[in-house]
């Protein structure tokens, strides 16, 4: 075992850069630390005068787990770099300090207490704002999907500290540091199931941003979540059930959200899809009627489309994401 190995082991931390003598020996090694651990995060900037980060690693099943004191600096999210089934969601429990993220023009500080929820599928700015302390934690995108889909709904969302489910999330993330290589498969098992049964119950509130978007555009979004499921709807309809011309309720809702009705609608029912595909209740269904059930008239359409968003076909995403909850 190498020296730098023998004190990894002994201090219990995978990186210090408190080690390395020179910032561009630190920066350097924790760019490339970056990029292997969160696939499609790259570090922008480093914003402070001296670079350095003290990490710890667990791995619980699929999600893994990090604990990250780490100095000023700004990263980015390339989704696009990376194929669909390496993408993940996190989640940062923000301990000390504070970070702050840009997401289509949104401005969003997680403070001390609170939890963020970023979707990985998506491109985003987090910049942490001096010497920061976080526990994060992530799991395969596809398994999110399948377990969490009311905590995607939107490509970011803050769970405030005063959320009575947080300080239990937050225990179980501290003490899996130290016991996880204590658990069985089985206690592996029952500690994902309560991870993510605390997950669900988590109420994401409203945020200000989404307060203020057009109340024309608010309603076609709620039609869209009660009915996309219905093979018949269309972008046409969303806009005569508000009486007005679809062309100038697509602007509106290019304006305020940046994507029209149809997009809105093909993302509903292929997220729903996603998410039907890798919930072992759903074994018994084939694609095709996992297809139907979520608003396809035609199984290759479906499957043309999954691909295009997913990067891989709906029985290979079925067959990934069920083997990365096991």
């Amino acid at each position: 075992m190498s020296e730098e190995k023998e004190n990894t082991h002994k201090t219990g931390y995978a990186l210090d850069l408190e080690a390395l003598p020179s910032q561009q020996e630190r920066s350097k090694a924790w760019t490339q630390w970056v990029l292997a651990t969160f696939p499609g995060l790259i570090v922008s900037k480093m914003t402070g005068d001296k670079t350095n980060a003290l990490v710890r690693l667990a791995k619980v099943g699929a999600i893994r787990l990090h604990s990250i004191i780490q100095t000023s600096q700004i990263m980015m999210n390339k989704p696009d770099a990376i194929t669909p089934s390496e993408q993940t969601v996190g989640f940062i429990i923000q301990k000390s300090g504070h970070s702050e993220i840009e997401l289509n023009n949104r401005h969003i500080q997680l403070r001390k207490g609170t939890m963020g929820i970023l979707d990985g599928g998506y491109e985003f700015t987090l910049e942490s704002i001096g010497t920061s302390h976080t526990h994060v934690f992530t799991m395969p995108r596809g398994m999110a999907l399948a377990k969490l889909p009311g905590l995607l709904e939107s490509p970011v969302s803050v769970i405030q500290a005063d959320e009575p489910l947080l300080d239990y999330i937050s225990f179980i993330i501290e003490h899996s540091f130290e016991h996880q290589s204590l658990l069985s498969n089985k206690q592996t098992t029952v500690w994902a199931s309560a991870l993510m049964s605390l997950l669900e119950g988590v109420n994401i509130p409203s945020s200000p941003d989404a307060m203020q978007v057009h109340w024309r555009v608010k309603r076609g979004l709620s039609e869209i979540n009660t009915k996309a499921h219905d093979e018949n709807l269309t972008a046409e309809d969303i806009a005569i059930e508000q009486n007005i011309s679809r062309r100038r309720l697509d602007k509106l809702f290019l304006e305020e959200i940046g994507s029209t009705i149809s997009f809105q609608i093909s993302e509903k029912r292929l997220t729903a899809a996603a998410a039907a595909l890798c919930d072992p209740g759903n074994l018994k269904k084939n694609i095709t009627t996992i297809a139907y059930d979520c608003g396809y008239k035609d199984g290759a359409h479906f499957s043309r489309a999954f691909k295009l968003k997913f990067g891989i076909s709906p029985k290979a995403w079925r067959r990934q994401t069920l083997n990365e909850q096991k």
